[in-house]
């Protein structure tokens, strides 16, 4: 009998000092009792999967810890490991908030989310949420631009009048002609005066 309780108190110490590494094993319990019985590995999944039962989980001692499934949508696995699929960035986003990027189930993620609305709708004071446009909002405002300064084609050009310019030629040529005849018959004007003198 004494032996039987040593065994006892053992198996009750070692139930409740067993502690399993929750990311790589399952605790192995017993049902009725609820008492730690051992531990069981984890399941491997490959990218773009995760464990039917999530890594961690208690199990039964008779309990199939299962195979792999496919991540859900917005949720990822890039590598090779135990743990569940992750959430993508763009699931935070809020409604018709627009995302760049993209997240595939078995890659790396690489949405974002902007601060900036779908079409109809427009980011809210707060930054929190993407309300529909009113119909103030919706009215387009007009653009303001400046009216260029364009000749009118029905405007004159101003050009030279061709008479007052032909006239201006004239009267400088028969000017130049007057000097010439000046300067031209001063000799001749010289000999009409001699020859008065030699008449007195």
């Amino acid at each position: 009998m004494f032996v039987l309780g040593v065994i006892f108190l053992l198996s009750c110490y070692m139930s409740q000092s067993m502690q399993c590494d929750l990311t790589k094993e399952h605790p192995v319990i017993d049902k009725t009792s609820n008492k730690t019985l051992g531990c069981m590995k984890c399941r491997t999944c490959k990218t773009g999967k995760e464990p039917k039962i999530p890594c961690g989980t208690p199990v039964g001692r008779f309990e199939q810890v299962g195979d792999c499934r496919q991540c859900k949508n917005g949720t990822y696995s890039a590598t090779e490991d135990t743990r569940e699929c992750q959430i993508c960035r763009s699931e935070k986003c809020f409604k018709h908030q627009v995302i760049k990027g993209a997240c595939l189930t078995n890659r790396k993620d690489e949405s974002y989310c902007i601060d900036k609305c779908d079409h109809g709708y427009v980011m809210n004071k707060e930054r929190t949420a993407c309300e529909v446009l009113t119909p103030q909002q919706r009215t387009p405002e007009k653009p303001t631009t400046s009216n260029p300064t364009t000749s009118n084609p029905t405007a004159n050009p101003t050009t030279s009048n061709p008479t007052t310019s032909n006239g201006t030629r004239q009267q400088a040529t028969l000017q130049q002609a007057s000097d010439n005849n000046g300067i031209d018959n001063e000799p001749y004007n010289k000999q009409l005066e001699r020859k008065d003198v030699y008449n007195k």
